[in-house]
């Protein structure tokens, strides 16, 4: 299992932590890929909610399926193309959704990762070791960050 792989995967996991979303679990297999399982927002959804609540939600998805290639990148200083694709292309999708900003969605996605950095290398050092990570490990992980003077998601 590799490092790059735990980053990238705890990249998604504090982000989608940071907008509440709840979270199942993330894991690694021995091939290096990895996945994370959290709640999403049902495109039925913006039927349901006023639009501007819509188009918020859809840019902290986008947010979400960014932070993973993005904490990559910032970690191991390049992201492997062919793995990231599904993860761009969901992002670019839900900017499209949300009528937003890729530039401002790419920037704020970096800024929520540098501004939780401890956290994600606290998730990924326990996915690495675990290989497997439930929702209240991973939220347990991020608040024990916090608790050592670390920013918290």
């Amino acid at each position: 299992m590799s490092h790059c792989a735990a980053i990238h995967e705890s990249g998604h996991a504090v982000v989608a932590y940071h907008f509440r979303r709840p979270i199942r679990g993330v894991r690694l297999d021995p091939g290096g890929a990895g996945e994370l399982t959290c709640g999403r927002i049902p495109l039925a959804a913006q039927y349901r909610m006023p639009e501007a609540l819509w188009r918020r939600r859809a840019v902290e998805e986008a947010m979400i399926a960014f932070a993973g290639p993005l904490a990559e990148l910032v970690a191991c200083g390049d992201y492997d193309p062919s793995a990231c694709a599904d993860d761009l292309e969901n992002g670019r999708r839900w900017i499209r959704r949300g009528a937003a900003d890729p530039v401002a969605a790419f920037r704020d996605t970096i800024d929520r990762l540098c501004t939780y950095w401890p956290a994600v290398e606290a998730v990924a050092e326990r996915l690495l070791r675990a290989g497997s990570l439930d929702g209240r490990l991973i939220a347990s992980t991020i608040t024990r960050a916090s608790a050592r003077g670390r920013p918290a998601a």
